[in-house]
């Protein structure tokens, strides 16, 4: 398995969002990574290009050793690593597959039948297998292979960035042209909304921080919006923070009656064996104090009262930046009755 070198990277990127691959369709249909709203704000161009995570740099370093495991288990040669595959018929149907498995060490596209899929992950971690069938059955559609293979090695990772191997699952998967159909259905969705250049309503809760990072700036001019089509969604929403606000103030109200009961001990415990710990207040820093301790190892601070009385109100406007996402807040009708 031989890494991109940086334009052949820059390449596959180019050519990848020009379709729609194997994990774009598994998110899709899974719902995973922020589902249909992510990958069509992808192609689009909305989101920036991700670093290289510890967990890709992993998958990396140990994709080879296991390729020459799955050979060993399998009998079956890998070839076509890495290799670029677009539909026959649907060019922007695509896929980036790890390998095919052949009985000989060297075989054409035209010859393989089998599609090999390598992931690893993290001790402890549950294996998410509905998106890796998800993958692969989608790369079975887009090579016409009747039979893939996931293989999920667990590696214990440290300090070194190496990892130990600890175990390696495989899973066979055959074709299913009913669930392939299904799939092929939500792709054409998800490219119909790509070629009109427009973003989806988001459907899942992983879309929801991407949501608020496209949206994040705001027009004070702008009018107010109809919002006729997701007015259902306004009750709904309103009524679960309704709800989650009572469950809240009633677990506030039993947190204080336990920590009266504890006073200031740092521990109790009840008849039926639970147990109670109360820890040791935190300490916030009086920076001012320790201005006046250190004067000449600190650095001096911004005195904003003085600043807005010298110069307005509006001041020190140019110099503020948005932290976190914009709030959102309900406001019932007046009619509406209450919870």
């Amino acid at each position: 398995m031989i890494e991109m070198i940086e334009d052949e990277r820059k390449a596959w990127l180019e050519w990848r969002r020009q379709g729609l691959g194997a994990s774009d369709v598994a998110n899709i249909i899974a719902g995973s990574y922020g589902g249909l709203y992510a990958v069509v704000a992808d192609k689009l161009g909305l989101l920036e290009e991700q670093d290289a995570t510890p967990e890709m740099e992993r998958g990396l370093a140990w994709e080879a050793r296991i390729a020459d495991a799955i050979q060993a288990l399998t009998g079956l040669y890998v070839v076509g690593e890495q290799a670029w595959v677009a539909h026959r018929g649907i060019p922007h149907h695509r896929a980036t597959v790890d390998g095919f498995l052949h009985n000989q060490p060297e075989a054409s596209i035209s010859d393989v039948d089998v599609v090999l899929e390598i992931k690893t992950q993290g001790m402890f971690v549950r294996t998410p297998w509905e998106r890796h069938e998800a993958q692969v059955r989608w790369q079975m559609h887009v090579t016409d292979c009747s039979r893939a293979l996931i293989a999920v090695a667990t590696i214990d990772d440290d300090e070194s960035g190496e990892g130990e191997f600890c175990n390696v699952l495989v899973r066979w998967v055959e074709r299913d042209p009913v669930i392939e159909a299904e799939m092929i259905e939500a792709a054409e969705n998800a490219w119909g909304w790509i070629t009109k250049g427009e973003l989806p309503p988001p459907e899942t809760a992983s879309a929801l921080e991407l949501v608020k990072k496209l949206n994040a700036t705001v027009r004070k001019d702008a009018d107010a919006k109809d919002l006729t089509e997701v007015e259902a969604d306004v009750i709904r929403l309103s009524e679960i923070k309704a709800a989650i606000k009572t469950v809240e103030d009633e677990a506030k109200a039993l947190e204080a009656r336990i920590r009266h009961f504890v006073g200031d001990a740092s521990k109790g415990t009840t008849p039926a064996g639970w147990k109670v710990s109360v820890s040791a207040p935190r300490k916030a820093l009086d920076e001012t104090e320790a201005l006046k301790a250190f004067p000449l190892l600190t650095k001096t601070v911004l005195d904003k009262d003085a600043v807005l009385e010298a110069h307005g109100k509006t001041a020190l406007d140019p110099f503020k930046f948005p932290v976190g996402a914009r709030s959102l807040t309900i406001t019932k009708p007046k009619d509406y009755p209450n919870d």
